[in-house]
């Protein structure tokens, strides 16, 4: 059984096993039925829990990859908003992976009796966590996806950001690359709505600005490398690509050796009220006070 985990703090940070808040998701009276087997020819009501589940069991199951994150970009990005003009501070809870490794996926329930209220809808949470399973499945050469450059340039809020998410796309690993995803929806869809969503591992933050970046000066000499190339460069450029998918691929072992002694850490995705300026929809200062009550 999934479930919404009340964020702790501190000294408890590290125990994800119990506690699990009773948040509604509307689906607690069938969350005891069994999936329908593919051999059912009945197909349950359209929007039911049991479609849902089924769906989501198919969608992030291994090696079924139909497209790559954010391709197309998510409508929601560019859908106006429909706020309440009071805003709606929660606490923050947190949901954990479905296993070990990013690529398990996440768990199907909706929280609407939070998000609906800051105009996140069902289907936009589900788009969200589709693409964090995409992006920890794709290869490492993969990973670095040209139209994510142009699609978030236009956004024009958050645009550190932004320019981090893109920047942390081009590294190695798995974590960077679903770390990335999720800076580039909070940057253009959850933010504004007063909601921040950070990937965490234990008490280590994986994304957002808090992130401490151990190799910031090889990404800003990369990045200035980048900057001052041209058409002569190109055969630098290209050894310079193939030494980092190199790295990419060691990493990724080194990575997955690591799951295997830090048991104890799963990922999970803290989910915490940001609050907003209603009248620039931009970031401002959090009060715990309003969010601190349970």
């Amino acid at each position: 059984m999934f479930g919404f985990r009340k964020h702790k703090s501190d000294d408890q940070a590290s125990d994800h096993g119990s506690e699990v808040a009773t948040l509604p998701t509307g689906s607690d009276s069938n969350e005891n039925q069994d999936i329908p087997q593919e051999e059912d020819n009945q197909s349950p009501p359209e929007g039911s829990p049991t479609e849902s589940k089924g769906f989501f069991r198919g969608l992030f199951s291994k090696g079924q990859r139909k497209r790559d994150p954010l391709d197309p970009p998510p409508e929601c990005f560019s859908r106006p908003l429909d706020l309440p003009q009071e805003q709606m501070p929660f606490p923050a809870f947190e949901i954990s992976c479905n296993g070990r490794l990013l690529d398990a996926g996440w768990p199907v329930e909706y929280p609407g009796e939070v998000l609906i209220a800051h105009d996140i809808q069902e289907s936009e949470w589900t788009r969200f966590l589709e693409d964090l399973s995409l992006t920890a499945r794709l290869k490492p050469r993969d990973r670095i996806v040209s139209h994510v450059i142009p699609m978030t340039l236009g956004v024009g809020l958050y645009g550190i950001l932004i320019s981090n998410a893109i920047r942390r796309i081009m590294k190695r690993g798995k974590a960077n690359g679903v770390a990335s995803v999720v800076d580039i929806w909070n940057a253009c869809y959850f933010q504004i709505r007063g909601v921040k969503v950070t990937l965490m591992r234990g008490e280590k933050i994986l994304s957002g600005l808090e992130v401490d970046d151990d190799d910031s000066s090889q990404s800003s000499s990369d990045s200035s490398s980048h900057k001052g190339s041209d058409n002569n460069d190109e055969s630098k450029k290209d050894s310079q690509e193939e030494q980092q998918k190199k790295e990419e691929d060691e990493e990724e072992e080194e990575e997955e050796e690591e799951d295997d002694k830090k048991r104890a850490s799963p990922y999970y995705l803290l989910i915490e009220f940001q609050p907003i300026d209603p009248q620039h929809q931009s970031e401002v200062l959090l009060d715990q006070s309003t969010v601190d009550k349970s």
